[in-house]
């Protein structure tokens, strides 16, 4: 049994720095994303590079790079509204390769990925909120929306 557990635990590192290589990849390349066909051949090539040659590759969703001109009102708003409410100026950077605002930007809507309640252990059986940071980001977008309804921040 102590054998299958270490194949199993030097299976999850392996696969975890593959998954990290990959994201910076993806990071290093969001300027100019990859193709599907390259991410395929880079996977391929890391998947040889430990002997694992009989494999199977399924495409089961497609996530298409996605970027709001950071001059959208809504990326001028939100940051607003957050100093206004917090006091404090939000960071601006990308958001990770799975956010779900792809689904927007791609149909022209734009989207601010990311700003949201402090948090941590998603999706875990230890998942937790601060309700203060919820307070805070339920008034931030209160902010947003009487924004976008012709209201003045105060």
């Amino acid at each position: 049994m102590e054998k299958r557990q270490a194949i199993t635990q030097t299976i999850r590192e392996h696969f975890e720095q593959q998954v990290d290589f990959l994201q910076r990849l993806v990071q290093a390349k969001s300027a100019n994303p990859f193709t599907l066909q390259e991410i395929k051949s880079l996977i391929k090539k890391q998947l040889a590079r430990v002997s694992i040659n009989h494999f199977r590759l399924d495409d089961l969703v497609v996530v298409p790079p996605a970027e709001t001109d950071p001059r959208a009102e809504i990326v001028q708003t939100l940051p607003a509204a957050v100093e206004a409410v917090t006091g404090t100026h939000p960071k601006r950077e990308g958001s990770g390769p799975a956010c779900d605002g792809w689904m927007f930007i791609t149909r022209g809507i734009p989207t601010v990925c990311g700003y949201g309640v402090t948090h941590g252990g998603v999706h875990g059986a230890d998942a937790w909120a601060d309700l203060e940071s919820l307070c805070n980001t339920t008034d931030v977008y209160a902010h947003t929306i009487l924004h976008f309804l012709g209201e003045k921040l105060s």
